[in-house]
């Protein structure tokens, strides 16, 4: 998702195409117009639109930030990035969700898990169990929180750092 200066929302998809089965609207979009500064921003986010008929659509589940009022986060730890956004969206009225923080009305921020990783993966796995519709939580995604972020030049640039584990599901592939 990309903000530009004059904050106009961007969004595409991880194929770099602008998307074609849904538009962005105000509720998914908007508490981005609300990032200061002059210059543009980047955020790493999944939509959350026909995945599942068991969870939201035209949400935003923001899980990360590359560029920030026109500074490539290169030399941020993952953890510094959350800090970015957590800094950026999460005010005292934010509603808390186990998952993540409500920062807007149609847009989520991921929360950044430290410690119970069992447990989380183990609640997954039973609600991915108890629903016969693709869950809304897929899994957990681990990311070491010291790496770096290094220039996006190809899809795979930041792939050693992080690990999806997804829920056993009927609706997956893998």
């Amino acid at each position: 998702m990309f903000v530009s200066p004059d904050k106009e929302v961007r969004c595409m998809t991880r194929h770099d195409d602008e998307h074609k089965l849904w538009t962005p609207t105000d509720a998914s979009t908007g508490v981005l117009r609300t990032v200061p500064g002059k210059g543009w921003w980047v955020f790493n986010a999944e939509l959350l639109h026909s995945k599942s008929r068991a969870g939201p659509t035209d949400t935003n589940y923001l899980f990360d930030v590359q560029v920030a009022d026109g500074h490539i986060l290169t030399d941020k730890t993952f953890a510094e990035r959350m800090d970015i956004l957590t800094s950026l969206f999460v005010k005292k009225d934010s509603v808390e969700d186990y998952s993540h923080y409500v920062v807007g009305e149609r847009v989520w921020l991921a929360k950044t898990i430290t410690e119970g990783f069992k447990d989380k993966w183990d609640e997954a796995n039973r609600v991915a169990q108890s629903l016969s519709t693709s869950p809304t939580d897929e899994g957990l995604v681990l990311k070491d929180p010291k790496s770096k972020l290094l220039m996006p030049f190809s899809k795979d640039a930041n792939k050693n750092w992080q690990v999806k584990c997804r829920v056993a599901h009927e609706n997956y592939a893998f």
